[in-house]
């Protein structure tokens, strides 16, 4: 009896740090057998049928006659089988497995023997094992409900914030395009070539804009849906930064970008279209949020077989508070001075972009002097560098 009484104690425990419905079913096979030391089995009710969940021993098949008496003891909430006035010739004895708002299944033990039918202790043993069981079963089905909700609810905040970005982030510069496309259209003899340049200028940085947004919705919506497909290709580090550079020819403040790469830089493998996406994501929010900032540095260098990318600017940097909030999706923070919060997905997409492609991203802030945020990608180094490519590579420079 103390032996009986323990082992339900550790079964207990068992299906306490159990929280997926199938382990469940798997450990009840397995206990039900060591009860009655006989073969047990537990079948599920799913759309309306009865299906073999898990046996122990293993078996996934049923005679006609165990069929029977399973889902009879499952359709009547009563036991069937041997040892029962219902179906008394089958080999298996079912017994109802049920909640509190139904049953949903059903456990059985084999017949050994000529045995006319379960004992009395066994049976006890085994209405023992089905109460531990609805009380896990309840348990686990109140977690599930309970994360449904909780997805709902995220689902929902996702979709708001996602309606606010887009109403804002493509109304901001949709405004500003038409607007210099009606000053010009209505003023244009009147107007200068420096007013003219100016106004079309506005109209290039804002649909640049417009199309980084565009493409941040994309790469979202590709990397939740597991649809991102990164190249892995070899890249020279010094290309890839001066192509990211070139994207800020036209911006205000492009002066402030430097470059500072170590000579003989390796290559590494990753998808060049992606990793300049995260680039000039970094670089455009250095651009617009960091208060203060009068130098935005790009540099790169390899250590312990892994080649670092940073973009560290010298502004205020980022409050300790947000930091760890830095890569969630829409979270913008108030780093800004040009009361444009931005979408808050950039970050946020460059974190998968770069995981996507096997790196790793950091940031640190204050990152010299008290001042400023600092950047880092990381990625391997391939240990076998493209001979015929390595010739070419540039040894370093600053601009």
């Amino acid at each position: 009896r103390i032996k009986s009484t323990r082992a339900l104690y550790d079964f207990s425990r068992r299906l306490g740090a159990t929280f997926r419905l199938d382990d469940l079913l798997h450990a009840v096979a397995i206990h039900a057998n060591r009860v009655a030391d006989r073969q047990a089995m537990v079948l599920l009710a799913e759309g309306g049928a009865l299906t073999i969940s898990h046996a122990w021993p293993p078996e996934d098949q049923l005679d006609a006659s165990g069929w029977a008496a399973a889902r009879w003891a499952w359709e009547h909430a009563s036991p069937a089988g041997y040892g029962t006035d219902t179906l008394p010739r089958s080999d298996w004895h079912f017994r109802p497995m049920r909640t509190k708002d139904a049953v949903i299944g059903v456990i059985g033990i084999r017949r050994t023997g000529e045995e006319r039918g379960p004992s009395l202790e066994m049976l006890r043993s085994l209405d023992a094992v089905l109460d531990q069981a609805a009380v896990a079963i309840e348990r686990i089905a109140f977690a599930e409900e309970a994360a449904k909700v909780e997805a709902l609810h995220a689902t929902d905040r996702l979709r708001n914030a996602l309606l606010s970005s887009i109403s804002h982030d493509l109304r901001t510069p949709l405004t500003s395009i038409l607007g210099s496309a009606t000053t010009l259209r209505r003023q244009d003899a009147r107007l200068d070539e420096t007013a003219r340049a100016e106004l079309l200028a506005t109209i290039e940085q804002e649909a640049d804009r417009l199309d980084r947004f565009v493409a941040d919705l994309l790469n979202m919506t590709r990397l939740e849906a597991g649809a991102l497909e990164a190249k892995s290709d070899w890249i020279d580090v010094s290309d890839l930064v001066d192509s990211a550079i070139r994207r800020f020819a036209r911006e205000p403040k492009a002066g402030m970008v430097r470059r500072r790469l170590a000579g003989g830089l390796p290559l590494i493998k990753a998808d060049f279209v992606l990793l300049e996406n995260v680039l000039v994501n970094f670089i455009d929010n250095a651009l617009k949020h960091a208060v203060g900032a009068s130098r935005i540095e790009i540099a790169a260098g390899a250590n312990a077989g892994r080649l670092e990318l940073t973009v560290t600017d010298d502004g205020a940097g980022i409050p300790p508070e947000a930091l760890p909030h830095l890569f969630e999706k829409f979270y913008s923070g108030d780093r800004t001075d040009s009361g444009r919060a931005g979408a808050g997905l950039g970050l946020s997409i460059c974190k998968g972009l770069v995981e996507a492609m096997g790196g790793t991203i950091a940031v640190l802030s204050p990152a010299e002097d008290g001042r400023g945020t600092r950047f880092t990608l990381s990625f391997a180094v391939p240990r076998q560098q493209p001979a015929a490519i390595e010739s070419g590579l540039d040894q370093g420079a600053e601009a």
